[in-house]
């Protein structure tokens, strides 16, 4: 082939490559919404995705987040992978219909029900307990997130005879969460807060002498270092 020539199969790569590039272009605006965001996700964690966590389903939307899921940063499209992790991780463990998930703009909440519930003023959660406590190790793990744990209880409760008051008690139950998730499973305990609500802070409303055990619990609030600690909504 003459010298003069060899423009003309440079050129017939360009045009090949070309062509390549508006392909894939017009493949990418065929891919619904939802298989976009978890492509996003993929390339912000591919170490962490799997089969597992790729069902991610944003028919509906939460209401504070945007139904277009091209207007997500990438905390956001991060505390959705964190929700569909867990209520996987859940499901498996069988303790998902126990369990309340959240996500949010803020971050991510996860909240156990009356199923998994303290007794009346104790700290100690039982197996099933230890198996959602397990789970947000390996959110912990997994993820790049702080973490927020909260204590709570009902109003009925006194912390007797054990603990002085309500706010001891609901700090006793964080402080119960916060050691099985820094001591058993290994987490930074530097990516961990914890606060006490005593029962100031119920998800069922109270009636005066009537035991609420649902108010007894701990929340888990999962969200990015860079979020400030007054704007994570944590509740």
């Amino acid at each position: 082939m003459s010298g003069g020539s060899s423009w003309k199969v440079a050129y017939a790569d360009f045009v090949t490559a070309l062509m390549a590039f508006f392909l894939l272009l017009w493949i990418l605006t065929q891919v619904p919404k939802e298989k976009r965001s978890e492509m996003a996700v993929y390339f912000m964690d591919p170490g962490g995705y799997n089969s597992r966590v790729t069902r991610i389903d944003l028919t509906n939307p939460p209401p504070s987040a945007p139904s277009d899921t091209d207007q997500l940063t990438s905390a956001e499209l991060n505390y959705l992978a964190i929700h569909h992790f867990l209520s996987e991780l859940l499901h498996e463990q069988l303790v998902d219909n126990k369990t309340k998930l959240t996500p949010s703009e803020a971050g991510v909440l996860l909240r156990t029900s009356s199923a998994l519930t303290f007794a009346e003023n104790a700290v100690d959660l039982g197996p099933e307990g230890e198996k959602v406590l397990m789970a947000v190790v390996e959110v912990m793990r997994r993820f790049k997130v702080n973490l927020m744990v909260g204590g709570h209880t009902d109003s009925m409760e006194t912390g007797q005879p054990r603990l002085r008051n309500k706010w001891e008690l609901s700090a006793a139950r964080a402080a119960f969460a916060t050691s099985f998730i820094v001591e058993r499973g290994g987490v930074d305990p530097s990516h961990i807060m914890t606060s006490a609500y005593a029962g100031y802070r119920p998800i069922i409303p109270e009636t005066a002498g009537v035991p609420t055990p649902a108010n007894r619990r701990v929340e888990f609030f999962f969200y990015t270092p860079d979020t400030k600690p007054a704007n994570l909504g944590f509740q």
